[in-house]
C-alpha cells in the first residue's frame, strides 16, 4: 500500500486558507483559475458559516463544480515530486507539451461560453479578449510578434488575470483560464532573461 508523501514544511497549516491558495498558486502548485475556484468556495463557506448565505445558494452543479476543485488541488498538491517540477517548469513559462500550436488547435475547438456573449467583467468585455488574445497568439503561430503585439499580449494576458477570479461559471472560467495559458505561452519568448 503507497504511503503519502509527508506534507510540504513550507505549508503552514495554521495559516488561514486564502494565504494558502494564494501561496500555492504563487509557487505554481496550482493553476490560477483552480486557485480562483477554491477562493470562491472558501468565500462561500464564510457566508454560509456566517449565515449571509443559505443552502440555497449552493446549487448541485456548484457544489460539483466546488468538491472538483478540491479534490484537483489534493490531486496537484499530492503529485509525485517528478510532476511537481514538471508544474513548476509549466508555471516559469515551459511550454506543455505540443506547445503552443497544440493549444492553438484545442482553442480553436472550444466554444466560446454560451451566454457570455456582450458580457464583461471590471470594464473587460469578454468577446473582445478573446478575439484579441486569440489573434495575438496566432500573429505568433505565424511568425511573430513585433513590439506593439507583444505590448497588446501582456495587457491580454493582464486583463485575463483580472477577470478570471471574477467568473462563477465552470465553463467560462475554463475557457479563459486556457486562453490565458496559450496567451502566457505566446509571450514567453518575450519575457527578457535576467542578466
Amino acid at each position: 500500500m503507497n504511503s503519502l508523501p509527508p506534507p510540504p514544511e513550507r505549508l503552514a497549516t495554521n495559516e488561514p486558507l486564502h494565504l494558502l491558495i494564494a501561496r500555492a498558486a504563487d509557487a505554481g502548485l496550482i493553476t490560477a483559475g483552480l486557485a480562483a475556484e477554491l477562493d470562491r468556495g472558501r468565500l462561500l463557506r464564510d457566508k454560509l458559516t456566517q449565515g449571509a448565505e443559505s443552502s440555497a445558494a449552493l446549487h448541485p452543479i456548484r457544489a460539483v463544480a466546488l468538491v472538483r476543485a478540491v479534490f484537483d488541488a489534493v490531486g496537484l498538491l499530492l503529485r509525485p515530486a517528478s510532476a511537481a517540477e514538471a508544474a513548476a517548469a509549466d508555471a516559469a513559462g515551459a511550454q506543455p507539451e505540443g506547445g503552443l500550436a497544440r493549444l492553438w488547435e484545442d482553442h480553436l475547438r472550444a466554444l466560446f461560453p454560451d451566454g457570455f456573449r456582450g458580457v464583461d467583467f471590471d470594464g473587460v468585455d469578454l468577446v473582445l479578449l478573446d478575439a484579441g488574445g486569440a489573434g495575438l497568439v496566432q500573429r505568433e503561430l505565424k511568425g511573430g510578434l513585433d513590439e506593439s503585439g507583444i505590448a497588446c499580449l501582456w495587457g491580454c494576458i493582464a486583463d485575463l488575470d483580472k477577470i478570471v477570479p471574477l467568473i462563477y461559471e465552470e465553463y467560462c472560467a475554463s475557457y479563459f483560464t486556457k486562453l490565458r495559458t496559450m496567451a502566457q505561452v505566446a509571450a514567453a519568448p518575450y519575457i527578457p532573461t535576467a542578466p
